[in-house]
C-alpha cells in the first residue's frame, strides 16, 4: 500500500506505554510492513514478513485468510495513525533489524 509509506504514526509497547514515533518504510501484502524509529531510521520497531518477501522460507505456516487478516488488522492501525504491540494476533519476528524486515535489506 504505496499509500502507507512514509507515514508517521505513534508504537505502543506490549502494555500500551509509548514507545515511539514510528515511520512506515515499507507496506506491501506480498513483501511485509516494515515499521523503523521516525528519528532514526536503523532502529527497527516492527517487520511483518508476507509470502513473496525472501524471508518467508524460514517463518511460519498460516493460511492464506490469517494472513490477510492479519495485514488488515495492521493497515486499519497504521490507518488510524497508530501500532500497538498488544493488537499483534500472528507471529513476530523477534528484535526486528534490517536482517529480518522484508523493507530492510
Amino acid at each position: 500500500m504505496k499509500e502507507l509509506e512514509g507515514k508517521v504514526i505513534d508504537v505502543f509497547d506490549y502494555d500500551g506505554s509509548f514507545l515511539a514515533k514510528g515511520k512506515v518504510i515499507g507496506c506491501d501484502y506480498d513483501i511485509g510492513i516494515t515499521i523503523v524509529d521516525k528519528d532514526d531510521p536503523d532502529e527497527f520497531l516492527y517487520c511483518w514478513i508476507g509470502k513473496s518477501s525472501s524471508l518467508w522460507k524460514n517463518h511460519w505456516d498460516a493460511s492464506d485468510k490469517t494472513l490477510s487478516d492479519e495485514f488488515d488488522s495492521y493497515v486499519n492501525q497504521i490507518k488510524g495513525g497508530c501500532f500497538e504491540y498488544s493488537k499483534i494476533t500472528g507471529e513476530t519476528t523477534p528484535a526486528a533489524s534490517a536482517k529480518v524486515c522484508p523493507f530492510g535489506q
